[in-house]
């Protein structure tokens, strides 16, 4: 932590240190810190933010740029039976004067960049949204067909803005899919310098704990994609011990582009990522 005056000059951080002369505005901040606004890299409030634009909690904070979807649960694309599945489980929507009338994605941020937002929101499209919007939650293989309209989906809300793409693997009916499907659709927001952010498949209560986690690898190797795993932690108490395993370099390969999110401990481990 670096003590002492902080210029600011034309919106941006022009000198550290000590200050000599005069300025338009002195703020004392003795006593606090002073940081750049925080990133928040998993988050749900893609619905609630249409409500809340104010984004309270956020700010408060001190968040000042949130990524969704998370989970690969999102806003868009909707299908009517969508809506109406958005309707019905987040009714402050429609108490809060939100009517669903978005299909696209690029119409969704038109609805979210018109009324205005106190932070910044970097998008991200939700497998699992694509491939309902697609093939509904049918237990099943895409067809050829459909694999293709869902490349043509990803396509289009990357051009549309999104910075990547997310998963929940361990969810339905992201969990139907096959690891070739999800590599094939990582591979689309790739092209376009997205990233691939996943919850893992098997948090193990499943059995295999490792595997989950080296399949999320191996997809970013394979899409040629940067990867941040979501929720990384072990649920089943019988694999407790293989957390500290989990998060050294020395089970998956070293060098692959690989970040990970996890509920905060005690006593952090000092072990390097599998960066």
């Amino acid at each position: 932590m670096v003590q002492g005056g902080l210029g600011v000059k034309n919106g941006k951080i022009a000198k550290i240190g000590s200050l000599a002369g005069s300025a338009k505005e002195v703020i004392d901040v003795g006593g606090q810190a002073v940081c750049p606004g925080f990133i928040d890299l998993h988050d749900h409030s893609d619905l609630t933010i249409l409500a809340n634009r104010e984004a309270d909690s956020k700010v408060h904070m001190g968040v000042s740029t949130t990524v969704f979807a998370s989970c690969g649960s999102g806003a868009a694309p909707l299908s009517e039976k969508m809506k109406e599945d958005v309707l019905r489980e987040a009714p402050f929507l429609k108490e809060a004067g939100v009517e669903v009338d978005w299909t696209t994605m690029e119409e969704y941020l038109a609805r979210l960049e018109a009324g205005g937002l106190s932070i910044n929101v970097a998008p991200l499209v939700g497998f699992g949204s694509v491939r309902e919007y697609v093939m509904g939650t049918d237990m099943r293989a895409p067809t050829k067909a459909e694999l293709r309209a869902m490349k043509k989906e990803v396509a289009q809300t990357m051009k549309a803005g999104c910075r990547g793409i997310s998963m929940g693997l361990r969810y339905e009916p992201q969990s139907y899919a096959a690891t070739e499907e999800v590599i094939e659709l990582s591979k689309v927001a790739a092209g376009y310098g997205g990233f691939y952010t996943s919850h893992i498949r098997d948090e193990g209560d499943r059995g295999d704990p490792l595997a989950a986690v080296e399949e999320i690898i191996s997809i970013g190797r394979e899409a040629d994609i940067p990867v941040n795993i979501s929720h990384f932690k072990v649920l089943s108490k019988r694999f407790w011990g293989l957390a500290l395993t989990s998060l050294t370099p020395s089970p998956i390969h070293p060098g692959d582009p690989c970040r990970t999110s996890q509920p905060p401990s005690r006593e952090p481990p000092e072990y390097p990522l599998c960066t």
